[in-house]
């Protein structure tokens, strides 16, 4: 599926405390306890994650088919999959599923890929098999609205990926070959139609809420070095408007760029695509730093005003966007969030959550909202909450004028990919069983909505609007 981007092995990416994910798909019958960095251990004291070494044969991403959300609270760490994408910021909500879902339709698609678009499911099989092809099926039934040969192109490929989350109906491949040098071929979603090919080396693209994308190239020599080229026009033209060299701390996670004020910034998503905190901010004009840069390990923007937090110092700095210091003062330790006009600060355990004013620094409100620093989406206005034990989630409403939360614990155990409806109900995978077990959550009421089964596929995903089974040799639709 297209989701927000990783870098390529052994060049992690500057990762958040709280996001990294695999470099392959997650098996939701795969149980997860521990620290990102591979292989999975049991929960850190400390809220960042350590990178680790990782084979380049296994390089394979722009893409990420599942992503692990992480916060080590201290008692407790929790454990999300990120699924979905849109070519927008948030990831859209599921269609339906206030009733059990059943499989609308399935395909064969042996040891493939799939991504999702408004149009139909892009399906790519094994490519290391003869006559690759890329294929679009309509979402309505599983019929094929066309195909398109890519063998020539993916000859030598160990691997193909593929990113949907590119502007004016594009559909990118991402080709890795046996030394993880990778290509990203762009196709037109209409009718499959090939548009270019650009060479990566180990390097990767990074997709943006505008017509723009980065070229994200880690330096093979100096880890934690990085060079960053932004391309203005991907579906007319491949070459890169400026390029620089910034320096990264490698860890990982999954993230995507949002230009505004002037500015690209490259930012940490959560498993519903909405934005958390920032880690990089660029020119758009040339590359160059912000006026506000300090030495913070992240950022926010609230409404005018940049907010960093540095946790080697245990500072929050805030700036105007003129680069003058607005206040200063102790850092919790623990995660930044904002919630539309609310500016939120965790505690480094996970236990307490802040609200800021962004222009002063003071505090207006203090909450201990449980276990671990929430996730948050909006539903129609209204801000849904989610944080999880290991064998629990709890998901209720929060009041952002006073604080003051609702929840509801259900049994769920670690390991869960979570999805959130139209209707504002979340959708968990819960893992214990050797299938897809489903369940599905209305905040606020205390009984699950519905449980459901699929004991023959392994995976499941959310592709646009829709969610998708798959096993090693079949994808299935549900309705």
């Amino acid at each position: 599926m297209s989701e927000q981007n990783t870098p390529p092995d052994e060049h992690l990416g500057p990762g958040p405390n709280m996001i990294p994910p695999p470099s392959t798909h997650v098996s939701a019958s795969q149980g997860h306890s521990g620290s990102p960095s591979p292989p999975l251990e049991e929960s850190m004291p400390s809220p960042r994650p350590s990178p680790g070494p990782r084979s380049r044969a296994r390089v394979v991403l722009l893409v990420v088919l599942a992503a692990v959300l992480v916060l080590v609270a201290g008692f407790g760490a929790w454990w999300f999959l990120l699924r979905g994408s849109n070519g927008g910021g948030t990831i859209k909500p599921g269609a339906g599923f206030g009733q059990a879902p059943q499989i609308a339709w399935e395909s064969d698609n042996r040891d493939g890929f799939v991504g999702g678009t408004a149009e139909g499911l892009l399906v790519i099989p094994d490519v290391t098999e003869a006559d690759a092809r890329l294929r679009m099926l309509a979402w309505a039934d599983g019929s094929e609205r066309w195909s398109v040969d890519i063998g020539d192109r993916a000859s030598g490929a160990v691997s193909v990926h593929i990113h949907t989350k590119l502007p004016d109906g594009l559909v990118g491949l991402v080709v890795t070959d046996a030394a993880g040098k990778n290509r990203f071929l762009v196709h037109r979603v209409s009718n499959g139609e090939f548009v270019r090919e650009v060479d990566l080396g180990h390097g990767s693209i990074v997709a943006s809420d505008t017509k723009a994308v980065y070229r994200y190239e880690p330096d093979e020599d100096r880890i934690g070095t990085v060079r960053i080229g932004r391309i203005p026009d991907i579906a007319n033209s491949d070459a890169t408007e400026w390029s620089t060299e910034v320096d990264i701390v490698p860890q990982e996670g999954a993230y995507m760029v949002k230009e505004r004020d002037g500015f690209a910034d490259f930012c940490w998503v959560n498993e519903f695509g909405v934005e958390i905190s920032c880690f990089k901010s660029l020119s758009l004009a040339d590359g160059s730093p912000p006026p506000w840069k300090d030495e913070s390990t992240s950022f926010v923007r609230s409404n005018g005003v940049i907010v960093t937090s540095n946790q080697d110092s245990g500072r929050l700095t805030a700036y105007d966007s003129e680069g003058n210091q607005l206040w200063q003062k102790a850092d919790s330790g623990g995660p930044l969030h904002v919630f539309r006009d609310a500016l939120l600060v965790g505690s480094r355990r996970g236990e307490m959550i802040e609200r800021l004013d962004p222009r002063t620094g003071d505090v207006r409100w203090r909450q201990n909202w449980g276990n671990g620093y929430p996730i948050i989406f909006d539903h129609e206005g209204r801000p849904v909450v989610l944080f999880a034990e290991s064998q629990t989630l709890s998901v209720g409403n929060a009041d952002m004028d006073t604080g003051e939360i609702r929840v509801e614990k259900y049994s769920v155990a670690s390991g869960r990919v979570v999805f959130r409806t139209a209707d504002g109900d979340i959708v968990a995978s819960d893992d214990r069983g050797k299938g897809v077990d489903l369940v599905a959550i209305r905040p606020g009421q205390s009984e699950m909505l519905w449980k459901q089964t699929f004991d023959d596929y392994t995976d499941i995903q959310q592709e646009d609007q829709y969610l998708v089974l798959r096993s090693k040799e079949r994808v299935a639709v549900l309705r």
